[in-house]
């Protein structure tokens, strides 16, 4: 996703429940899904030569591209449940039990 201006991205929240990890560009919320070299690449900036870099080191960790999607799955899904709903609603009812 060689993006120049976005915010955080669906797509990129779609694939890494997907268990894939991405090469992405330092836009956005980027920061907050992905864990540079953990669970996908970010390339500093949307230039042929930030984004030659990050596919460089994505192919470099390639053995690595299986584990690297589970880990992007296993953190997506703790910043954005799969059932937010739910887990929205299990949070007010611990909070009106509360009071």
């Amino acid at each position: 996703m060689p993006s120049r201006m976005e915010g955080q991205s669906l797509a990129l929240i779609e694939a890494m429940q997907y268990k894939r990890a991405s090469i992405v560009t330092h836009v956005g919320g980027v920061d907050e899904l992905v864990l540079d070299n953990i669970t996908g690449f970010i390339a500093e900036a949307s230039t042929p030569k930030h984004l030659d870099l990050a596919m460089e080191k994505a192919w470099e960790k390639r053995e690595e591209s299986e584990q690297m999607g589970v880990a992007a799955y296993e953190h997506i899904n703790r910043i954005h449940p799969v059932d937010a709903v739910g887990d929205f609603n299990k949070k007010l009812k611990d909070i009106i039990s509360i009071n």
